[in-house]
């Protein structure tokens, strides 16, 4: 396909591959634009054109100072019929290519970038911290902010910088009016212009439109690349589109979950190996643990048990050629402050109950962390007061009076309502808690009505020390009710050698400018549900040949009748399928086991609901098992093919849904066959092109791109 207009971003790999990059930190200037020869003119007929599309490496989804995104800020495909002017100093790219100097045109935007929530249109899909998901919009007159959307067109596009080629079909038919876009297969944007201004024929009349596509990639080093027909990666010599790695896609890094109990994570990966190597499989890690393996891309697993605090997540590849590679960490807080039963004795010991609430990790740090400097905290909370417990290693301790953080010692931040203000107001508070010391601890704010029966007790622990903090409800102004939001931070104030502060950690404000302003705050949720009065070690369960044995292990019981063993197929509708009965009270490690005989032949997940000698009864998280029956293998070949499909697999004796569909996701083929050896053969009619072909049988779907000769 011919083009007009470059820029140094823009690279012709031939065969049809254009690789569209903005020049590093040259802002809109440096924009690529790719501009086809061919008109189309949308009063004589439809359009109709696909193309393979790369967006970009999987990344962090934000770009500038508060973010890490490299891959840019999307890509755009527009009709006009302006000429592209390389000297436009506003031609910004996945921000439409001719932002600012094509007074007539209509885009369809396939934005990627976040703007971390700070504008209402980004914010719609991909906006926040984690932005997994990226949007379509559709645009006019070149204009890339908020009011150059013709609303209400903003659609999800799902996550398009995964690193893979997508096929993306634009069609516009000119007797319905209608403005679609599938990408591979799937249908993802439809606009009806019927009546509006900017349909095709009304707003641009007769005659031909170009048709360009562009990338705004401002500060990127990743380039977005699109072709007619083409496939990408064999076009550019088997040379991989994205640096040789595994990354987490989900859940970002600095995710936050809340719930009672924590719902099960989606854990997925990309994974890009080196040149002449293929993906074997990738390990999924939980704080260094491994949560299982996945030899299919996408590469996923769900971590079934979520436990309380901060957790570490990597996944690791492994390559055919024997080598693997680890993916940067993500890490992730599981939130929720739950309520005791049991009230903690403020006197500096870590009483056993504490282990029920997990630690969450503070770890953004104002100067040099590592074993001189860690904490983290715990919290509970009932309808009198709250609890926190901060735990700090610091080998070197100092309270040598001045100003109360030049000293060693915690802050805690509370801001009741949650309402983030810009400067302290009356449910505002700032408590200051010092090594060595007793009593109600400083607060700066309201004293001295704020530390009406606060209580607080520091004591020296192995590396370090710890503050035990009692804050009652009625001090700050209301009780919290399950549900609700509360805003809190926690801050460590270090100081080494006397004198001025040498160090300060943070849970949440890394500007560390907390102390002037309450909407630097994090957020806690408060949830409903007590902990078990039944100390968990462990919870696991394995396939034994076809069987399921799970396992747990307790530290604590407290009036512990029974275990019931519960399963489920989707954690909604649970099966009791058997009990074993608790040590009532105990203090010892104690360990239990029981078999499941008749497991299920899909995905299971196993839950213990413990009973108490009164009749309370309480839920653990959920462990999952995969299907106890053996991994589906099956081939679809040839691709391409001529007239007759062979699909091949070791499911015996089962009903097999097949089913094609054409790349607007229209079906075009279907058929359900029973095999009695495995294979069977389809001659579906279909005219020459692309396909995605769909094989399903009740526990099992495989789903593949075809292209018919």
């Amino acid at each position: 396909w011919g083009e007009v207009g470059t820029t140094s971003g823009r690279n012709d790999y031939g065969n049809g591959v254009i690789r569209l990059l903005s020049d590093v930190n040259t802002g809109c200037a440096g924009s690529a634009v790719h501009e086809t020869s061919v008109k189309y003119d949308p009063t004589v007929g439809n359009f109709s054109q696909c193309y393979q599309v790369f967006f970009g490496c999987p990344g962090a989804d934000n770009i500038g100072p508060a973010g890490s995104d490299l891959n840019g800020d999307g890509m755009a495909f527009s009709f006009s019929k302006c000429a592209y002017n390389i000297n436009n100093g506003l031609a910004c790219g996945g921000g439409l290519g001719y932002m600012g100097s094509c007074p007539q045109m209509i885009t369809i935007e396939f934005d990627t970038w976040s703007s971390m929530g700070n504008s209402n249109f980004d914010n719609t899909y991909g906006g926040g911290t984690s932005g997994n998901n990226d949007e379509i919009a559709l645009h006019k007159d070149g204009d890339a902010s908020y009011t150059g959307v013709i609303v209400p067109s903003i659609t999800n596009a799902g996550n398009l910088e995964d690193g893979l080629e997508h096929l993306v079909c634009i069609t516009y038919n000119r007797t319905t009016h209608i403005l679609a876009v599938t990408i591979d297969g799937v249908p993802k944007f439809s606009y009806d212009l019927t009546g509006s201004p900017y349909e095709l024929s009304t707003y641009f009349g007769a005659g031909g439109l170009n048709q360009t596509w562009s990338s705004g990639k401002f500060g990127a080093t990743n380039p977005s690349t699109v072709t007619q027909g083409a496939n990408i990666t064999a076009n550019l010599g088997g040379v991989p589109l994205c640096p040789a790695g595994v990354d987490i896609t989900s859940p970002s890094d600095g995710a936050t979950f809340n719930g009672c109990p924590v719902a099960p994570i989606a854990i997925t990966a990309t994974a890009n190996p080196p040149a002449g190597n293929t993906t074997t499989f990738v390990e999924f890690f939980v704080d260094g643990a491994s949560i299982g393996t996945d030899n299919t891309a996408n590469y996923g697993l769900t971590w079934a048990s979520p436990t309380m605090g901060s957790h570490a997540l990597t996944a690791v590849a492994h390559w055919s050629g024997g080598s693997t590679t680890t993916s940067p960490t993500n890490n992730i807080t599981v939130g929720g402050v739950q309520k005791t039963s049991t009230v903690p004795v403020i006197d500096g010991t870590k009483e056993v109950l504490w282990n029920s609430y997990g630690a969450t990790s503070v770890l953004k740090s104002n100067g040099a962390t590592g074993a001189d400097l860690s904490a983290t905290y715990r919290m509970t909370y009932d309808v009198t007061n709250l609890y926190v417990l901060v735990e700090v290693t610091d080998d070197n301790l100092s309270n040598d009076g001045g100003n109360k953080w030049d000293n060693d010692g915690v802050e805690l931040y509370i801001d009741f309502g949650n309402d983030k203000a810009g400067s302290y107001g009356a449910n505002d508070f700032q408590y200051s808690f010092l090594w060595n010391g007793s009593g109600t601890g400083l607060e700066d704010k309201h004293s001295p009505g704020s530390l009406t029966g606060v209580n607080y007790v520091s004591a020296n622990s192995a590396g370090g020390y710890k503050i035990e903090v009692k804050i009652p409800w009625s001090t700050i102004g209301g009780v919290p009710s399950a549900g609700s939001y509360m805003g809190f931070d926690v801050g460590v104030n270090d100081d080494d050698g006397g004198g001025a502060r040498d160090n300060q950690l943070s849970w949440n404000d890394a500007t560390y400018m907390e102390w002037n302003n309450p909407s630097l705050f994090g957020t806690v949720q408060f949830t409903s549900c007590d902990p078990l009065p039944v100390k968990l070690l462990t919870f696991t369960g394995r396939k034994l040949n076809e069987t399921v044995v799970l396992n747990w292990s307790t530290v604590v019981e407290l009036n512990n009748q029974k275990f019931i063993v519960e399963r489920s197929s989707d954690l909604s509708t649970w099966t009791a399928i058997g009990e074993v009965v608790g040590a009532v009270n105990s203090t010892a490690i104690m360990n239990y086991t029981l078999t499941d005989y008749n497991p299920l032949r899909v995905t299971a997940f196993y839950r213990l609901l413990q009973v108490d000698i009164d009749g309370a009864v309480a839920y653990s998280s959920a462990v999952a098992i995969e299907a106890a029956g053996q991994a589906v293998n099956m081939s679809i070949m040839p691709n391409p093919f001529d007239d007759v499909l062979t699909i091949q697999s070791n499911i015996i004796g089962e009903d097999m849904d097949i089913t094609i569909f054409d790349v607007l996701g229209r079906v075009m083929y279907s058929i359900t066959l029973k095999s009695d050896n495995g294979m069977f053969r389809i001659q579906p009619e279909l005219p020459a092109g692309t396909y995605i072909i769909t094989v399903a049988t009740e526990t099992f779907v495989q789903q593949q791109k075809i292209i018919k000769k």
